[in-house]
């Protein structure tokens, strides 16, 4: 009898008959494997939304526009933002970004390593403030969704606005004559 398993690449569930093993994780292919290990080798094993944060990093702190010089470090420094949802460490970036940059081009860092050490250390230290404020922007969102939804919303004629307007006429002769008697 088979045990139902995850692929440790693609997260596609199969059975132990079926799938590759290595060691103790399974994957659906050999072939998948090999293309999993290469990634690994080249710091690429970041899912879509986490090479979105890579790219951001190195873009607008780190200043490194072509991804062959990009750090296969930081990949791996990356791994506990996966925690966080995307949004907010982007807004996190945005955020701080300018001010990390700066202060990582002072003479105080001996090496690489040491800079991408300060630029995980300050994202780390404004992941509170950036989810409060998202939280904030989302629940701004919906409480505007909601009035926009409630508001009445009744067909104006524009062609026709003012026009045949009938206002009740008041006779005032009677509030007059009561003051003077």
């Amino acid at each position: 009898m088979s045990k139902t398993v995850r692929c440790t690449a693609t997260g596609v569930v199969g059975t132990t008959d079926t799938f590759y093993r290595k060691g103790q994780k399974y994957y659906a292919s050999r072939e998948i494997y090999l293309q999993h290990k290469s990634n690994l080798k080249k710091g690429k094993s970041l899912s879509a939304e986490q090479d979105k944060i890579y790219a951001l990093i190195c873009e607008y702190i780190l200043g490194i526009k072509t991804e062959a010089r990009r750090p296969p470090t930081l990949a791996k420094m990356l791994r506990p933002f996966k925690a966080y949802d995307p949004e907010v460490v982007c807004l996190a970036i945005e955020m701080c970004g300018a001010r990390i940059a700066e202060k990582i081009k002072e003479p105080r860092f001996n090496s690489g390593y040491g800079q991408l050490n300060y630029v995980v250390a300050a994202l780390r230290n404004e992941m509170n403030y950036a989810e409060n404020v998202h939280r904030q922007k989302k629940f701004q969102e919906k409480r505007d969704a909601a009035r926009i939804a409630s508001a009445p919303q009744a067909p104006i004629d524009y062609e026709n606005f003012g026009k045949n307007v009938k206002h009740p006429k008041k006779d005032m002769t009677k509030l007059f004559q009561e003051d003077e008697q």
